[in-house]
Protein backbone atom coordinates (compact mmCIF):
# COMPACT_ATOMS: atom_id res chain seq x y z
CA UNK A 1 0.00 0.00 0.00
CA UNK A 2 2.74 2.40 0.54
CA UNK A 3 2.78 5.74 1.93
CA UNK A 4 -0.59 6.98 0.59
CA UNK A 5 -2.54 4.26 2.37
CA UNK A 6 -0.86 4.95 5.64
CA UNK A 7 -1.43 8.67 5.33
CA UNK A 8 -5.13 8.26 4.76
CA UNK A 9 -5.37 6.00 7.80
CA UNK A 10 -3.53 8.60 9.84
CA UNK A 11 -5.99 11.30 8.72
CA UNK A 12 -8.99 9.20 9.72
CA UNK A 13 -7.58 8.42 13.15
CA UNK A 14 -6.63 12.09 13.67
CA UNK A 15 -10.18 13.17 12.76
CA UNK A 16 -11.65 10.57 15.09
CA UNK A 17 -9.46 11.69 17.97
CA UNK A 18 -10.21 15.36 17.42
CA UNK A 19 -13.96 14.65 17.30
CA UNK A 20 -13.67 12.91 20.65
CA UNK A 21 -11.77 15.83 22.11
CA UNK A 22 -14.42 18.33 21.01
CA UNK A 23 -17.20 16.28 22.52
CA UNK A 24 -15.24 15.98 25.76
CA UNK A 25 -14.77 19.73 25.90
CA UNK A 26 -18.49 20.35 25.53
CA UNK A 27 -19.27 18.33 28.60
CA UNK A 28 -19.44 14.71 27.67
CA UNK A 29 -21.63 12.58 25.53
CA UNK A 30 -24.86 12.41 27.51
CA UNK A 31 -24.82 16.01 28.72
CA UNK A 32 -24.02 17.30 25.25
CA UNK A 33 -26.79 15.19 23.76
CA UNK A 34 -29.24 16.54 26.31
CA UNK A 35 -28.15 20.10 25.58
CA UNK A 36 -28.45 19.54 21.87
CA UNK A 37 -31.97 18.17 22.32
CA UNK A 38 -33.18 20.34 25.19
CA UNK A 39 -32.30 23.78 23.86
CA UNK A 40 -34.30 23.40 20.62
CA UNK A 41 -37.16 21.90 22.62
CA UNK A 42 -37.24 24.90 24.96
CA UNK A 43 -37.08 27.29 22.01
CA UNK A 44 -39.96 25.49 20.30
CA UNK A 45 -42.03 25.58 23.51
CA UNK A 46 -41.42 29.31 23.98
CA UNK A 47 -42.42 30.01 20.39
CA UNK A 48 -45.49 27.79 20.77
CA UNK A 49 -46.59 29.55 23.97
CA UNK A 50 -46.03 32.99 22.45
CA UNK A 51 -48.07 32.08 19.38
CA UNK A 52 -50.80 30.57 21.57
CA UNK A 53 -50.97 33.80 23.57
CA UNK A 54 -51.13 35.81 20.35
CA UNK A 55 -53.88 33.65 18.83
CA UNK A 56 -55.94 33.15 21.98
CA UNK A 57 -55.61 36.28 24.14
CA UNK A 58 -56.14 34.94 27.63
CA UNK A 59 -56.56 38.37 29.22
CA UNK A 60 -59.45 39.24 26.94
CA UNK A 61 -60.99 35.85 27.60
CA UNK A 62 -60.84 36.37 31.37
CA UNK A 63 -62.30 39.89 31.09
CA UNK A 64 -65.15 38.57 28.97
CA UNK A 65 -65.79 35.81 31.49
CA UNK A 66 -66.08 38.26 34.36
CA UNK A 67 -68.25 40.60 32.25
CA UNK A 68 -70.51 37.67 31.39
CA UNK A 69 -70.83 36.69 35.05
CA UNK A 70 -71.74 40.27 35.97
CA UNK A 71 -74.29 40.42 33.15
CA UNK A 72 -75.84 37.13 34.28
CA UNK A 73 -76.12 38.42 37.86
CA UNK A 74 -77.76 41.62 36.59
CA UNK A 75 -80.13 39.56 34.45
CA UNK A 76 -81.14 37.46 37.46
CA UNK A 77 -81.80 40.65 39.43
CA UNK A 78 -83.92 42.03 36.60
CA UNK A 79 -85.94 38.80 36.40
CA UNK A 80 -86.63 39.02 40.14
CA UNK A 81 -87.63 42.67 39.82
CA UNK A 82 -89.95 41.82 36.91
CA UNK A 83 -91.65 39.15 39.01
CA UNK A 84 -92.17 41.63 41.85
CA UNK A 85 -93.62 44.19 39.43
CA UNK A 86 -95.97 41.57 37.96
CA UNK A 87 -97.27 40.75 41.44
CA UNK A 88 -97.68 44.50 42.11
CA UNK A 89 -99.69 44.79 38.88
CA UNK A 90 -101.98 42.00 40.06
CA UNK A 91 -102.49 43.74 43.43
CA UNK A 92 -103.24 47.09 41.75
CA UNK A 93 -105.80 45.45 39.47
CA UNK A 94 -108.14 45.16 42.47
CA UNK A 95 -110.45 48.24 42.84
CA UNK A 96 -110.47 47.89 46.64
CA UNK A 97 -106.69 48.30 46.73
CA UNK A 98 -106.89 51.34 44.44
CA UNK A 99 -109.45 52.95 46.76
CA UNK A 100 -107.33 52.22 49.84
CA UNK A 101 -104.24 53.79 48.23
CA UNK A 102 -106.20 56.83 47.04
CA UNK A 103 -107.59 57.49 50.52
CA UNK A 104 -104.41 56.81 52.52
CA UNK A 105 -101.65 58.22 50.30
CA UNK A 106 -103.41 60.93 48.28
CA UNK A 107 -106.20 62.01 50.72
CA UNK A 108 -108.88 61.56 48.05
CA UNK A 109 -112.57 61.14 48.87
CA UNK A 110 -115.66 60.18 46.91
CA UNK A 111 -118.05 62.95 45.85
CA UNK A 112 -120.31 63.89 48.75
CA UNK A 113 -117.78 62.85 51.42
CA UNK A 114 -115.88 65.36 53.55
CA UNK A 115 -112.18 65.01 54.28
CA UNK A 116 -110.82 66.03 57.66
CA UNK A 117 -107.18 66.55 58.49
CA UNK A 118 -105.98 66.37 62.07
CA UNK A 119 -102.92 68.48 62.68
CA UNK A 120 -100.12 67.12 64.85
CA UNK A 121 -99.45 68.59 68.28
CA UNK A 122 -97.16 71.58 68.47
CA UNK A 123 -93.87 70.54 70.05
CA UNK A 124 -92.84 72.19 73.30
CA UNK A 125 -90.28 74.99 72.93
CA UNK A 126 -86.66 74.09 73.47
CA UNK A 127 -85.19 75.29 76.76
CA UNK A 128 -81.90 77.06 76.06
CA UNK A 129 -79.48 78.09 78.86
CA UNK A 130 -79.13 81.82 79.53
CA UNK A 131 -75.39 81.96 78.80
CA UNK A 132 -73.38 83.88 76.23
CA UNK A 133 -73.94 82.17 72.82
CA UNK A 134 -77.43 81.03 73.71
CA UNK A 135 -78.89 84.38 74.84
CA UNK A 136 -78.34 85.77 71.31
CA UNK A 137 -79.99 82.66 69.93
CA UNK A 138 -83.07 83.13 72.13
CA UNK A 139 -83.24 86.79 71.14
CA UNK A 140 -83.06 85.92 67.39
CA UNK A 141 -85.67 83.18 67.72
CA UNK A 142 -88.10 85.44 69.57
CA UNK A 143 -88.04 88.06 66.81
Amino acid sequence: MGRGGCLSWWRISWWWASAGRHSRRSGGGLVAALRRGLIPLVVVLVILLASFYAVFPIGTYMEQRSAMAAAQAELATLYLENEQLRSRIEVLSDPVEIERLARSEYNLVFPGEEAYAILPQVPEPVQVPDLWPFNALVWSLSQ
